[in-house]
């Protein structure tokens, strides 16, 4: 609607700062393509960014102190040349943390502390919560109370434990972590690892053993959405599953699609220019060479056919190839698609 009435989209007033977010030596640095990186890394002004400067300030100006990292453009200007805030003596500006996602974990809780804790000294002091250093960002957010707590998560956990099968509970706990952002992922598991792993008991298996089938299981569910199972840290130490775990659950159902018989003799029935494109896309395959080949021509003209002797060419060797398409049916033509 706004372009459609023809209001500028160019300008905006007031102006809005976009104020940087990272962890601590974890911000951009630019410099010119000539330029020597040991020299650019040992600079001091590399060292700097809007963030580490705000906590200088802070430690030096008053004022500074009673200020919100949002609210600083109002009464601070940020030079880029000199890396450093000063005094605002003109216009009106509105400052904007940049947007971090639940799932970038610590960089998220640092900009909800951000957003409340007036004054810090540094990531240190931003951690320290009535004379405490909490470990981490997320901890230092539930000490000053600005997470909620998870009580609806584990009503709905306890609700279906009460009928659900232990793997469909599994399974609602790895989208629970995935999706809900849990505030404390490890006290969900303690709290619900015993029916999660109702199926697994038996006299012979010790808890341990039955802790991680568990476990496999759910990392199992989290690997198919994209996710590791120990950036949750439901235990003390990383959970590993040992050397015969090491092949995700994706990489063992490519290898196990199943090819057609007709597809692994179609090689011998492609015309000169299907064998053409045959031979160049598998000799950049077996030479493991990267490379993209954009095949065209009309429906009909043999396309799918050729495709699918790729296909079964590079899956007879053991190797995965992984077919894709744009739409649900486009990819249900081709085997394992």
């Amino acid at each position: 609607m706004w372009r459609i009435y023809g209001f500028i989209v160019n300008e905006m007033c007031p102006s809005v700062y976009s104020l940087h977010l990272h962890l601590e030596d974890k911000h951009q640095v630019t410099f010119r393509a000539n330029e020597d990186l040991i020299n650019v890394l040992n600079s001091d002004r590399s060292a700097k960014s809007m963030l580490t400067e705000l906590f200088a300030l802070n430690q030096v100006d008053e004022n500074a102190r009673t200020l919100l990292y949002k609210e600083f453009p109002e009464f601070y200007v940020w030079s880029q040349q000199y890396k450093e805030w000063t005094c605002r003596k003109k216009k009106t500006v509105i400052g904007q943390i940049v947007t971090a996602n639940p799932f970038e974990g610590e960089r998220y809780y640092l900009r909800i502390l951000l957003n409340h804790v007036r004054g810090p000294l540094s990531f240190e002091d931003l951690r320290t919560v009535d004379g405490v250093v909490a470990p981490t960002f997320h901890e230092a957010a539930t000490m000053h109370g600005l997470l909620q707590r998870d009580s609806s998560l584990q009503d709905c956990l306890h609700e279906a434990s009460l009928y659900q099968m232990s793997f469909s509970l599994r399974r609602l706990f790895a989208i629970i972590l995935v999706y809900c952002n849990p505030t404390n992922p490890r006290k969900l598991w303690e709290r619900f690892e015993q029916d999660m792993s109702v199926d697994f008991r038996s006299t012979e298996d010790s808890m341990s053993d039955v802790r991680m089938q568990v476990l496999r299981s759910i990392s199992f569910t989290l690997e198919s959405m994209g996710k590791d199972i120990n950036s949750f840290h439901l235990l003390d130490d990383n959970i590993c599953f040992g050397e015969d775990q090491l092949e995700s659950r994706e990489i063992d159902d490519e290898l196990a699609v199943e090819i057609p018989e007709e597809d692994i003799v179609a090689s011998e029935a492609l015309n000169s220019k299907q064998r053409h494109v045959y031979h160049s896309v598998l000799g950049k395959v077996f030479s493991n060479e990267a490379a993209t080949f954009f095949v065209d021509g009309p429906a009909g003209t043999g396309k799918t056919f050729l495709y699918k002797a790729l296909l079964a060419a590079v899956r007879s060797r053991k190797l995965v190839a992984l077919a894709t398409a744009s739409s649900g049916v486009a990819a249900s033509i081709l085997p394992g698609g």
